[in-house]
């Protein structure tokens, strides 16, 4: 039992606070694109999303590679915009490195809203400026700790995440306020 408590502790406490650890450190990293697009709802969704990709073509980010991170309750009014273009394609990526579709050549990853910092709408971000290094990830099950009937787990997990300064305009953040 102890191998499945510690899988369990694992994906659910010790993986979504780091994605949401890296999410927050993204958006909030001082050389990114951050735009005040107010709410976003499901007539204006897929234009700024567009300006997002606008963002990356005038700045030169290359247009393959990129996610768009994406809460729930933004993709819910993304895919039921008129616009919204690639519908069927959503299916054939939906086990693929959580991704569940396309949109407009991005590959959209969506993430529970409570991930995502208060205030950001998405992150656009090109794979090749995002870092999210672990430096140390160590779990152990202990069998015969002394004093202690069964088995003790140990973990320990030091990560971080920014942004390449020299590839900042790779990340582009939409934000409900300045």
């Amino acid at each position: 039992n102890a191998g499945r408590v510690m899988k369990a502790q694992m994906d659910e406490q010790m993986i979504p606070e780091y994605d949401a650890y890296c999410l927050k450190a993204w958006s909030e990293d001082e050389n990114v694109t951050k735009v005040n697009d107010g709410a976003l709802t499901k007539s204006n969704i897929v234009e700024k999303v567009a300006a997002g990709i606008t963002s990356f073509v005038n700045n030169k980010v290359p247009l393959t590679g990129n996610y768009l991170f994406i809460g729930a309750s933004n993709y819910a009014k993304l895919i039921l915009s008129p616009e919204f273009l690639n519908l069927e394609k959503l299916g054939t990526k939906a086990l693929e490195k959580g991704v569940c579709g396309e949109f407009q050549e991005q590959q959209v990853v969506r993430v529970p809203d409570s991930y995502l910092p208060e205030g950001v709408n998405f992150i656009l971000a090109h794979g090749d400026a995002l870092v999210a290094p672990t430096k140390i990830k160590t779990l152990r099950i202990l069998e015969e700790v002394q004093g202690i009937d069964g088995a003790v787990l140990e973990g320990r997990q030091m990560y971080d995440a920014f942004v390449l300064a020299k590839k900042a305009k790779g990340v582009y953040v939409s934000k409900t306020a300045a």
